[in-house]
C-alpha cells in the first residue's frame, strides 16, 4: 500500500531528529515508573499512594495536552514557514503561542491552588485518595507555568529541527526529579521523610530548573533562529487570525481528546481502587509501548511540514507513506513484546497479586490497541497536521472517541459485571480502529496536503 522512499536524506534527517525525541520520551517514562515504584515501596497503603499521585496528575495531564495543542498548532505553521524560509513569520507565531501559554498557565495555577479538592472530586469519589491527591496537587500546580513555557519553547525549536536543547533540559530536569524523589520521599541526606509530598516538591524544583535552562538557551545562546523577547510579542492582527485559524482545531482536538482520556480514568476509577491501581500500572507500559511512534509522529510533522511549506508536495506524500509503513511495523513489534513480556513488567511494581492480575489482563489488550494506536499517532499528529489538514485531523481524532468508545465503555462499566480489562478494551479499541480506517482513506486522497503559508 505504501511506497518506501529511496531518498537517503529522509532517513538521515528522520533518525537525527527521532533519536533525541525518543530519548526524551524514555526519560519521561523512567520518571513515571520511578514515582510509582518509590511510592509503592514507602507507603503502607501502596495502592492509595499510587492512586493519589495519579489523581493529582490528572489536571496536569489535561493542561499539558491543552498546551500540546497550542504547541502542535503553532508547530504546523512554524514548520511550513521554516520550509519557506520566513523567519519573521516564525517570530510572530512564537509570540502568540507564548502569550497564550503564559496567560492560561497563570489562570490554571490559581484555580488549582484554591480549589484542588473540588477539582480532584471530578475524577474520583474516594475521599482518602482525594485528600492525599490534593496535598500533592497544591504543590505541583505551581510548576504549571514554567512547565508550559518549557513545552512551548521546546516545541518551537523542534519545529525548526533544533532538538538537542529539549533533550538536554529534559535530561537535567528528569534526572534532578528522580534524585530528589529518592532524597525527599525516603528522607535521605538529612531531609525528613516526606512521602507523596516529597514527590511533589521534587517535581516542582525539577520543572523550574528545566524551564530556566530552556529560557537561557533560546533567548541568550541560540543565534541562528534569533528569537528575541520584545520582537516576538509584536504581532499584527492578520498573523493572529491566520495562527488561530490553523491552530484552533489542534487546540480543540487535544483538549477534547485529553478530556476523553480523563473520562477513561473516571470510568475505571469508579470501578474500585484496585482496578484503578492496575490501570495506572498498565498505562505506564502503554506509554512505553508508544515511545517510538510518538517520536515518529513528531518527526513526521516536522519533515512533512517543511516539505509542504517549500512546495515539494510529491515528496511530502512519499515521505508520509514511508513513515506510516515504518510506524505500522513498530506497532506490530511493540504489540508482540508487550503481550509476551507483560508478566515481567508487572512484577516491577510493588502491588498486591490481585492488582497484578488485573494489570496483566489489561496489558494483553494494550498490546492489541498499541498496534492501531501507533499508526494513528503518526497519521493524525504527523501526516495530517504536518500537511496542514488540522480540521480533518480534529474530527477523525475526537468523534470516534466520544460517539462510540466512551459510551460503550461507560455502559459496560456501569451496567454489567465485566472485568476492568474488557472495559479498557471497549474504551480504546473501537476508537482506534475507526481512526485507522479514516486515516487510510484520507491519506490516499492527498487532500491533506495544504500549503498554509500561501493562505
Amino acid at each position: 500500500m505504501f511506497k518506501l522512499s529511496r531518498d537517503k536524506g529522509l532517513y538521515e534527517t528522520m533518525f537525527r531528529l527521532m533519536i533525541p525525541i525518543c530519548l526524551q520520551n524514555v526519560l519521561f517514562m523512567m520518571l513515571n515508573m520511578c514515582d510509582t515504584m518509590m511510592l509503592g515501596m514507602l507507603e503502607k497503603d501502596a495502592e492509595i499512594a499510587i492512586n493519589a499521585a495519579g489523581l493529582g496528575n490528572q489536571p496536569f495531564f489535561i493542561y499539558s495536552l491543552f498546551v500540546f495543542g497550542i504547541v502542535s498548532g503553532s508547530s504546523v505553521l512554524i514548520s511550513q514557514y521554516w520550509g519557506a524560509g520566513d523567519r519573521k513569520a516564525i517570530n510572530k507565531i512564537a509570540g502568540i503561542a507564548l502569550s497564550i501559554a503564559v496567560t492560561i498557565g497563570t489562570v490554571v495555577t490559581v484555580v488549582l491552588l484554591f480549589f484542588s479538592d473540588s477539582v480532584l472530586g471530578i475524577f474520583s469519589n474516594d475521599k482518602d485518595v482525594i485528600v492525599r491527591g490534593a496535598e500533592y496537587l497544591r504543590i505541583v500546580a505551581i510548576s504549571y507555568l514554567p512547565a508550559s513555557m518549557t513545552s512551548m519553547l521546546n516545541g518551537i525549536m523542534r519545529s525548526m529541527e533544533k532538538v538537542k536543547v529539549a533533550l538536554l533540559s529534559n535530561f537535567v530536569g528528569i534526572g534532578t526529579n528522580i534524585i530528589l524523589n529518592y532524597v525527599l520521599i525516603f528522607g535521605m541526606l538529612g531531609f525528613p521523610q516526606m512521602g507523596l509530598v516529597g514527590a511533589a516538591v521534587a517535581t516542582l524544583i525539577a520543572r523550574i530548573l528545566e524551564s530556566t535552562i530552556v529560557l537561557v538557551y533560546v533567548f541568550i545562546i541560540e543565534k541562528e533562529i534569533n528569537l528575541k523577547p520584545v520582537p516576538i510579542f509584536k504581532c499584527d492582527m492578520a498573523t493572529i487570525n491566520h495562527t488561530v485559524k490553523i491552530s484552533l482545531p489542534v487546540v480543540i482536538n487535544e483538549t477534547v481528546w485529553s478530556t476523553g482520556v480523563t473520562v477513561y480514568s473516571i470510568v475505571i476509577g469508579n470501578m474500585g481502587v484496585v482496578e484503578y491501581a492496575a490501570y495506572s500500572v498498565a498505562y505506564i507500559i502503554e506509554r512505553v509501548g508508544m515511545v517510538l511512534s510518538q517520536g515518529m509522529a513528531s518527526v513526521a510533522a516536522i519533515i512533512i511540514g517543511k516539505a509542504v511549506g517549500s512546495g515539494r508536495k510529491d515528496e511530502a506524500y512519499e515521505y508520509s507513506g514511508t513513515m506510516l509503513f515504518m510506524t505500522t511495523f513498530i506497532g506490530a513489534v511493540m504489540c508482540i513484546l508487550i503481550i509476551a513480556l507483560r508478566g515481567m513488567f508487572v512484577n516491577i511494581f510493588n502491588v498486591d497479586d490481585i492488582t497484578k492480575g488485573y494489570a496483566m489482563d489489561i496489558m494483553f489488550f494494550i498490546g492489541i490497541v498499541v498496534l492501531c494506536k501507533s499508526y494513528n499517532m503518526v497519521s493524525i499528529v504527523g501526516v495530517l497536521r504536518g500537511g496542514g489538514d488540522t480540521r480533518f485531523a480534529m474530527f477523525s481524532d475526537v468523534l470516534p472517541m466520544w460517539l462510540v468508545s466512551l459510551p460503550l465503555g461507560y455502559l459496560l462499566a456501569n451496567n454489567t459485571e465485566v472485568s476492568v480489562q474488557y472495559v479498557y478494551f471497549a474504551l480504546l479499541f473501537p476508537d482506534e480502529f475507526i481512526k485507522l480506517i479514516l486515516g487510510l482513506i484520507r491519506f490516499k486522497s492527498k487532500k491533506w496536503i495544504k500549503n498554509i503559508t500561501e493562505m
